[in-house]
């Protein structure tokens, strides 16, 4: 395990960055948070460091009837999630 700031790393695993600025990852790492083909990625900025997670939309939320909450509560949900993710 590596320290990275205050973030434990597993495992480093490379990607590549091509020639319009795509970025292109193993599929090891795509397979992680079942990442497809159009699927839309958050990019966590932590100094000199950057972590993505696939984007969870509210509508897919409702979609999977996993919460039991409108569309404007999950909205203000998910505010109040990245406004605590950026005071990390």
């Amino acid at each position: 395990m590596l320290l990275l700031g205050d973030i434990f790393m597993e495992e480093i695993i490379e990607g590549i960055i091509g020639k319009k600025g795509e970025i292109y990852v193993k599929k090891k790492l795509r397979d992680i948070p079942k990442l497809k083909p159009g699927d839309k990625v958050e990019f966590i900025v932590k100094g000199e460091v950057v972590l993505f997670r696939k984007k969870v939309m509210p509508r897919d939320l409702v979609k999977t009837k996993l919460a039991k909450a409108n569309l404007e509560d999950l909205k203000k949900l998910r505010r109040k999630f990245e406004e605590e993710m950026i005071d990390r």
